[in-house]
């Protein structure tokens, strides 16, 4: 099969690690069987095991199957992990990693069986992290169909289920879902469970990033079906948004919200004032609409410039 780009995923894995404080190890997770912390310590885990699998390593580590356990956490974890994960995305670019038979937690696999793997371990866990944390999540599409294309071989609803179970039975879904949807039904987790940020939140995030002018994150807020419309901008998808519209905030002083509202289950009304680099200044009003922790639409209606 096609090698697969894993380190996107890796990526965003571990962004999402680092930014874990140690007063939110003791969360629960959608994985019934981890904490926070012991999810954490598993992705460590995981990490040096996939890494070796790629690299043919029969060693001690293909021979462990990573448990979880928030109390084996070492000092540094925030850098460490996001590190190993992007070793492991750079092994499985390497010549070979794909090909023949590896060892993986005490078992031997083909190897693009494990690959495919690896990227489920991603997704799966990035999205569990990430509704722990009430973080919005999306997961890299490339790795998206990978992860669907390992569980497809061996989701079942009859897999075995309870608290010490890390994936559980697999859950009907409508053929039309999300991808990520169905990715997350396949390994059976329950896309209701609780710490999904609520709609203000993603679009407060989506405002703190655009004024970072951190395109990463701004990617993972937008909908792949994202549109954005202004007195300018005639219903543009996601990515003309991100390069006509993104890289606008280097021309402002300063920007603060002055409203963020609510509007029904998905929706808020987000007023806000901006000062451009001349000290002129203007306030407009967005109404934005969130599926699933991220935006999928944007208005925005102009207002003109403030005296005073």
């Amino acid at each position: 099969m096609s090698n697969v780009d894993l380190a996107p995923a890796a990526r965003q894995l571990g962004d999402l690690v680092a930014r874990v404080t140690d007063a939110e190890l003791a969360r629960p997770t959608p994985c019934p069987a981890y904490t926070l912390g012991d999810l954490i310590e598993h992705i460590g885990g995981t990490a040096l095991a996939f890494t070796a699998a790629a690299r043919k390593d029969t060693g001690r580590r293909a021979d462990r199957a990573p448990a979880g356990d928030a109390s084996r956490l070492e000092p540094g974890w925030r850098e460490r992990i996001p590190r190993d994960l992007a070793v492991l995305a750079a092994a499985w670019s390497e010549p070979g990693a794909w090909t023949g038979m590896t060892r993986i937690a005490g078992g031997e696999a083909p190897a693009d069986v494990v690959g495919l793997s690896a990227a489920d371990e991603l997704i799966v866990h990035g999205w569990d992290l990430a509704r722990a944390t009430g973080q919005p999540y999306a997961g890299d599409p490339e790795a998206l169909e990978a992860a669907r294309g390992f569980l497809a071989m061996f989701a079942s609803p009859d897999a075995p289920a309870g608290p010490d179970v890390p994936f559980g039975p697999a859950r009907p879904l409508a053929d039309d879902a999300p991808l990520l949807d169905q990715v997350l039904a396949l390994a059976g987790r329950d896309l209701d469970w609780p710490g999904a940020p609520a709609p203000a939140d993603v679009v407060r995030a989506s405002v703190e990033a655009y004024l970072a002018l951190d395109r990463a994150a701004v990617e993972v807020l937008l909908a792949e079906d994202y549109v954005f419309t202004s007195p300018q901008d005639d219903h543009i998808g996601k990515a003309d948004f991100l390069d006509r519209c993104f890289p606008t905030a280097g021309r402002l002083r300063s920007q603060q919200i002055v409203e963020l509202v609510p509007a029904g289950e998905d929706a808020v009304f987000l007023l806000y004032e901006y000062v451009l680099a001349n000290g002129e200044r203007y306030r407009n009003t967005e109404y934005s609409t969130v599926r699933g922790g991220q935006l999928t639409e944007t208005q925005v209606f102009f207002g003109g410039r403030m005296r005073g």
